[in-house]
């Protein structure tokens, strides 16, 4: 329970963010998309919204409160560098998928130097496009498409799928459509869950 009692923190070990930490899948969103999550999101309880509008990140350092959608539609990728609130400049806490700590360990002497030289342009970079998510908080977006969000990332694992299915298996049409056939579950899958989680809306005591 978070210090003010309209929040409740969600942090490990809750099992959404075990799922994140677990999934080998998801590894490809932060190791090769530089999607970010916060290691403690609240939730508003008191209010009746779906959940992706009573989402909030809150700084650390400064005590800031942001609406989760600063970091949701046309700003959820390519977050290499972290995330940073907006208001001190500070880096906040993330949570790494236990996969991409691996990647990152074997990558080190090719991306620890490029982190060196690119900190703080990209440092400068985050803070202009979360400039840009102000007005964000006052119009949340419609809810979630699972179209939108399982057909990309479908198509990624099905082509995944086929690629490294061949490397042992060969190269054939049957591997092709069953690696596709797998790819397009996936998508499905990932797109049911996200667009239930978002559109989730507390439960309602009955009067």
């Amino acid at each position: 329970m978070h210090e003010n009692k309209k929040f409740k923190e969600v942090k490990l070990p809750n099992w959404q963010l075990v799922f994140w930490m677990l999934n080998p899948l998801l590894a490809l969103n932060e190791f090769i998309f530089g999607q970010r999550i916060p290691k403690i999101t609240l939730i508003d309880q008191h209010s009746d919204e779906i959940f992706a509008n009573r989402s909030f990140v809150q700084c650390p350092h400064c005590q800031t409160i942001h609406s989760a959608h600063r970091w949701g539609k046309g700003n959820a990728f390519w977050h290499f560098a972290g995330l940073y609130c907006p208001t001190c400049e500070n880096k906040i806490p993330v949570l790494h998928n236990i996969f991409t700590i691996v990647l990152l360990a074997l990558s080190f002497p090719i991306w620890k130097p490029l982190q060196v030289v690119f900190a703080e342009r990209f440092k400068k970079w985050e803070l202009s496009r979360l400039h840009k998510t102000k007005g964000i908080e006052k119009a949340p977006p419609q809810k979630i498409s699972v179209i939108k969000i399982g057909l990309p990332f479908g198509l990624f694992m099905g082509l995944f799928y086929v690629l490294y299915g061949g490397i042992g298996n060969g190269y054939t049409l049957l591997n092709t459509i069953i690696g596709l056939l797998c790819g397009a579950l996936a998508g499905v899958l990932v797109g049911l869950i996200m667009a239930f989680m978002a559109n989730k809306k507390p439960r309602t005591s009955a009067s």
